[in-house]
């Protein structure tokens, strides 16, 4: 099989069996063609895709920080909690009373959250003078290894958009309360 421009239906190369022309969705397959054709096919990119570190900028000190994996437990419920580095995180701890909260990566990181329960994400209750709570999660790798796992996000949040970037053998999912 060989790449071709395949604008125009030429006289076929008697040493390759395919011709292929990814542009335009043509194959040119050498006579006999067989009974059924399989294609497969990938996509490559030049930039970072997925659970990639990222550049991001953080304009205020993190209320806290981890580093050197393992349990991931103290998430304060407001602020920005921020994780230095793309090692392996896991129990992760419930978040409760979430006023407005930032769970990032550092810079340049991609830290892997694997979950082993579900992992609860609880507002407080509104009351003035924050009627309503936020929830950010950037820059997050969150997986399970094994089994259906979850993140819950529970009561009233604001601006809540959760992102799930991976999951091994099993399923991972997310649902709204």
């Amino acid at each position: 099989m060989a790449g071709a421009n395949l604008s125009i239906w030429e006289a076929f190369p008697l040493h390759k069996r395919a011709l292929i022309d990814p542009e335009r969705g043509r194959l040119l397959v050498y006579d006999p063609a067989p009974a059924s054709v399989l294609v497969n096919y990938h996509t490559g990119v030049y930039m970072p895709v997925g659970a990639t570190g990222f550049t991001r900028r953080f304009t205020t000190p993190p209320d806290a920080q981890f580093s050197d994996g393992g349990a991931l437990a103290g998430i304060p419920s407001q602020g920005v909690a921020r994780i230095d580095d793309s090692r392996t995180y896991s129990p992760i701890g419930n978040v409760g009373a979430i006023t407005g909260l930032t769970i990032a990566a550092a810079d340049s990181e991609r830290p892997y959250l694997r979950l082993t329960t579900t992992w609860r994400l609880t507002a407080a209750p509104p009351a003035p003078p924050q009627p309503d709570a936020s929830l950010t999660l950037e820059g997050l790798w969150i997986g399970a290894q094994t089994g259906a796992r979850s993140v819950v996000l529970e009561g009233d949040l604001r601006d809540g958009v959760p992102a799930l970037l991976h999951a091994r053998s099993g399923r991972l999912g997310c649902r709204w309360r």
